[in-house]
C-alpha cells in the first residue's frame, strides 16, 4: 500500500501542473502553438476581398496560429475588418493595387507583390530560407511541411510541392501596366 502513495502524489502533481499551464496559457497566451522550425519559411497567402469573410477568417482561426505572425504575408486588394484583425495580430498585410477580380491578370499582379515582399525580406536580412505560396482556400499542415523541407537544402534544391492548377503550360501575354509596376521583377 505504501508503494502506491508516491504514484498518486506524482499524478496529483502532474494534474496540478497541467491545470496551472492551461490557466497560464488562457491568461497570458505565453505558451505558443508555433511549430518549431517554421521560422525558416516565408509564408505568402494570396486573397481577395470577396473571400475575406469566408476564407481569411478560417485561416486566422486554424493553421496561421502555428506560424509566427512575422512569417505570414497576406496579399490582398482591400483593407477591411478581416485584414485589420489579421494586422492587429501582427500578420503582415500587403495591400496591393491589383484588380479585385479572380482573373489571371489580377492573380499575377498579386503574385508580383508577393514576390517583391519576399525579395525585400530576404534582401533585408530576413531569416527565411524557403518561399511558400498558398491560396486562401488551402489548409497547411505546417509540421509536415517543415519535416518535408528539412530533407532538402534551400541553397541547392529548387522544389515545387503541390499540383499545377491547370493541366497544360500556361502563358500570359506581357502587360505593360504590370511591367511598369514591377520592372526587373516578376513576369507571369
Amino acid at each position: 500500500m505504501w508503494k502506491r502513495r508516491p504514484y498518486n502524489a506524482l499524478l496529483a502533481c502532474l494534474a496540478a501542473l497541467c491545470v496551472f499551464l492551461l490557466i497560464r496559457r488562457l491568461l497570458t497566451k505565453s505558451l505558443s502553438l508555433v511549430v518549431p522550425g517554421s521560422s525558416v519559411i516565408h509564408f505568402s497567402i494570396r486573397t481577395t476581398a470577396s473571400y475575406h469573410k469566408s476564407r481569411l477568417d478560417v485561416l486566422l482561426r486554424t493553421w496561421l496560429n502555428t506560424v509566427e505572425p512575422k512569417q505570414i504575408h497576406i496579399a490582398t486588394d482591400v483593407m477591411d475588418t478581416w485584414t485589420k484583425t489579421a494586422q492587429d495580430s501582427e500578420y503582415q498585410i500587403i495591400r496591393t493595387s491589383c484588380d479585385q477580380s479572380h482573373h489571371s491578370e489580377a492573380l499575377c499582379c498579386k503574385s508580383g507583390f508577393e514576390y517583391e515582399q519576399y525579395y525585400i525580406d530576404t534582401g533585408g536580412g530576413g531569416t527565411s530560407s524557403w518561399y511558400c505560396h498558398f491560396d486562401d482556400d488551402m489548409y497547411v499542415n505546417v509540421g509536415a511541411l517543415v519535416d518535408t523541407l528539412a530533407k532538402y537544402k534551400p541553397d541547392r534544391d529548387r522544389l515545387y510541392l503541390g499540383k499545377l492548377s491547370v493541366g497544360h503550360e500556361y502563358k500570359v501575354q506581357s502587360n505593360e501596366r504590370f511591367l511598369r509596376q514591377f520592372p526587373n521583377h516578376v513576369q507571369c
